[in-house]
């Protein structure tokens, strides 16, 4: 059986029409005729922000990446945003390094070669998250291999997502560390 409006005429010589499901055009057909409602269905994406860069320590042989995240300007904070954030094969991440504006925070959920971290409740506007990941043996051995030579650039690569709390908009930053010269300097 197929769903249809419940119309109801009201008092005021008004018509009130409740349909089963979300409408997604503000255009109605019926009896042979079009209607147009002043329902304007939510059809705009959002448009969070995100950045993203990376300071080589050539001394610990860490990366401090800095991530800024900016909620879209209609939700005003960023509770429930999701950030996912991936790097190569060639970092870990450093353990108890997550800060949060600045605050030592819990570490986010680890995944394969990254992390996810969901805001909870937060205070409006942009806010910026620092953690560390170091270089692992295999950056070493896949990238300074051939004789430690001077003239080498090898780079650490990272990618950042944020996703808005209802998924309705996302965006997304890379960034990569030049680590060249890593053990000649």
């Amino acid at each position: 059986m197929e769903e249809v409006p419940n119309w109801t005429v009201n008092n005021n010589a008004t018509i009130t029409i409740k349909f089963p499901k979300t409408l997604t055009q503000s255009n109605i057909e019926g009896f042979g005729q079009e209607y147009r409602t002043d329902y304007e269905p939510e059809v705009t994406k959002k448009n969070p922000g995100v950045t993203k860069k990376g300071a080589l320590n050539r001394e610990d042989q860490t990366i401090t990446w800095t991530v800024n995240a900016t909620p879209d300007k209609g939700d005003n904070n960023l509770e429930g945003y999701i950030l996912t954030d991936t790097f190569d094969k060639k970092q870990v991440f450093v353990k108890g390094s997550m800060e949060l504006d600045g605050t030592k925070t819990a570490d986010p959920e680890l995944i394969d070669n990254g992390w996810n971290y969901k805001f909870g409740k937060i205070s409006n506007g942009s806010h910026t998250i620092t953690y560390k990941t170091k270089l692992t043996d295999e950056f070493f051995e896949t990238d300074y291999k051939s004789s430690y030579a001077k003239d080498m650039s090898a780079s650490a690569a990272n990618a950042v997502t944020i996703k808005t709390g209802d998924g309705k908009g996302e965006a997304s930053a890379n960034a990569s560390v030049q680590a060249g010269n890593f053990l000649s300097q």
